[in-house]
């Protein structure tokens, strides 16, 4: 997705108009005219500095890297941005609905699903999941040295289980259900996860939008949660259920 059809679809999300968006950039100490704006919109520039990108997704209530990222891509030689692609690809290869199109062949649709992706969308994924990723291997696996200081052996350690002490997702789970929790390297929309939020430890929907994530409970007796992804701390996806009957 180039800059200006990421930045078109961001505005039309917020429903803001150029204007607007020069306004909340001057409010920032960025001054750029509504000329200056329209032609980077048009794609009859090339994408501004990381300056004037930061105050753009500012103004737009989004993540600012977004635009910077996309901006530097943009700009990049045409290797780097099929390097990207190729990142993006392999990134989102394991999602459901990707899956499924690459089983049914339809190579036609796989491309066009790539190339509605913000490929930024993906690179600011993997920045976030970087610690996680860490905590990942350091809690499910074992290292011991091959003795030749090139090479580790890696063992899987016991799977994690804990259990349900509420029933916020009722009926799907209940209290004093026990659960098994598989930690990934990502997550995505619509995963059952156990999450930690200001110190307190939540079963819920993950739903991703934009720069917000938003925990959702399937007991409406419960409330949704929502706040920024950096706010989150994501121990795991639910991937079993123990009932007593």
């Amino acid at each position: 997705m180039a800059y200006k059809e990421m930045l078109e679809k961001i505005m039309n999300e917020q429903k803001l108009t150029n204007t607007e968006v020069v306004a909340r950039c001057k409010e920032q100490g960025i001054e750029i005219s509504e000329t200056y704006f329209s032609r980077i919109k048009n794609n009859k520039k090339n994408p501004p500095s990381e300056e004037v990108s930061r105050a753009i997704a500012n103004a737009c209530n989004v993540d600012e890297r977004l635009l910077v990222i996309e901006g530097y891509i943009d700009k990049s030689p045409k290797e780097i941005q099929e390097a990207f692609k190729t990142i993006n690809f392999m990134a989102k290869s394991a999602t459901a609905k990707l899956f499924k199109i690459i089983k049914k062949g339809d190579m036609k649709t796989l491309q066009e699903y790539l190339d509605t992706q913000p490929v930024s969308d993906t690179v600011i994924e993997i920045l976030d999941s970087k610690e996680q990723y860490i905590e990942f291997l350091e809690n499910n696996y074992t290292f011991e040295s091959l003795g030749n200081g090139l090479a580790l052996s890696m063992s899987l350690k016991e799977p994690v289980a804990i259990n349900i002490e509420d029933d916020s997702m009722f009926p799907i789970l209940q209290k004093g259900d026990k659960v098994g929790l598989e930690v990934l390297r990502t997550y995505n929309t619509n995963d059952i996860l156990l999450i930690v939020y200001k110190k307190h430890k939540y079963i819920r929907y993950l739903h991703k939008e934009n720069a917000t994530v938003k925990l959702v409970p399937v007991n409406t007796k419960f409330k949704e949660i929502i706040c920024d992804r950096k706010e989150i701390k994501i121990l795991g996806r639910i991937n079993n259920i123990i009932r007593k009957i």
